[in-house]
């Protein structure tokens, strides 16, 4: 990963133009400037945010790459790829639905624009190989479908369904109709207490004050019944606001599955009890 040069510049510069063309929007100087209470600021050349990696041959690894940013903490989003050919013709790829959806994004979104740091790298690292030389169906399956919500507008209620969905996917199994202690909400609350007893670093509950876990994780459990059922979806006070919920959520289904590449056996025997 590097910066781009100037001639990459204004590569990038004319296809995020054409780009943006199909949302209606200009939106190639955010990677230009940045926003200080509200007023918007043009930085120097030397610092605009255009960043790239640079490679030769098919682009499959770029497409693992993604994966692992979807399931670590600075998940970082490839715009576009821009082919050269040896001979002289060129071209690019994208992913359309993902793409705009991230064009979108980085009007509304503060938190868009990420510094990277060496912890950063090395979790990306370190997570490349626990993915890639794991051979389980399901966790590559359930990595996929993080990606998959990608493709929704960021706001929609349905990501907050859609990382629910693969949590539980990951943590429980189908409920005994007789045993009123083996539902979903119950295994859930229970076996992520007994997983973020072995995390690193633990998941972030300060935004929720003194609410206890099983208080957080029964008021997530309602605002998604909510959804579920066609309500409006109202928050429930402990949460706060749907983006600290959604953060709780997308936080700990990546630790879930970080664990899961970590710990393969324990988590299949975890969803089975």
């Amino acid at each position: 990963m590097r910066r781009a040069t100037d001639d990459e510049i204004d590569e990038i510069q004319k296809t995020l133009d054409r780009l943006a063309g199909f949302i209606h929007y200009h939106v190639r100087h955010l990677w230009e400037g940045n926003y200080v209470q509200g007023q918007f600021n043009v930085l120097p050349r030397n610092e605009w945010r255009y960043f790239l990696i640079a490679f030769q041959g098919l682009n499959e690894t770029i497409g693992k790459l993604q994966q692992v940013f979807d399931i670590t903490s600075a998940e970082l989003e490839f715009g576009f790829t821009m082919m050269h050919h040896p001979d002289g013709g060129s071209g690019f790829g994208w992913q359309g639905a993902r793409l705009f959806q991230v064009l979108e994004r980085t009007r509304t979104d503060g938190t868009f624009f990420l510094d990277v740091t060496r912890t950063n790298i090395d979790e990306f690292s370190l997570t490349y190989p626990l993915l890639w030389d794991n051979d389980d169906p399901a966790i590559r399956r359930q990595v996929a479908q993080l990606g998959h919500l990608k493709t929704l507008p960021h706001d929609s209620p349905l990501r907050f369904l859609g990382y629910f969905a693969i949590l539980e996917s990951i943590l429980t199994h189908q409920p005994k109709p007789l045993d009123p202690y083996d539902s979903i909400t119950r295994q859930i609350k229970k076996k992520l207490e007994l997983l973020q007893n072995r995390w690193p670093a633990t998941v972030d509950y300060g935004p929720f004050g003194t609410a206890s876990h099983e208080t957080v994780w029964s008021a997530m459990y309602a605002y998604r019944s909510g959804l579920a059922h066609g309500s409006l979806g109202e928050v429930p006070p402990v949460l706060r606001n749907v983006g600290q919920a959604m953060k709780l959520l997308v936080s700990t289904t990546k630790s879930v599955i970080q664990h899961a590449l970590r710990e393969p056996q324990l988590l299949r025997d975890l969803r089975e009890c």
